[in-house]
């Protein structure tokens, strides 16, 4: 396996890790809890959970960028 092969599956890898946790925070964030009344309303995500999540996925990709330098 050369260099290309590796790389190529390595970014398959991530993009489908990638669609399955976008998939999941987007099924997370529209989903209506099960404890609301019918005619109670949910609320809506606010603007700085939305940058606070940003920043923690900013932060582990600059880890693993950092995993990745040390091998």
């Amino acid at each position: 396996m050369n260099f290309d092969e590796q790389y190529q599956k390595a970014t398959l890898i991530g993009a489908v890790i990638g669609a399955i946790i976008g998939a999941s925070a987007a099924y997370l964030l529209v989903r209506t809890p099960a404890s609301l009344a019918f005619d109670e309303d949910a609320g809506y995500v606010k603007t700085k959970d939305l940058l606070d999540l940003t920043n923690t996925a900013t932060s582990l990709i600059r880890q693993l960028d950092s995993v990745r330098k040390k091998t």
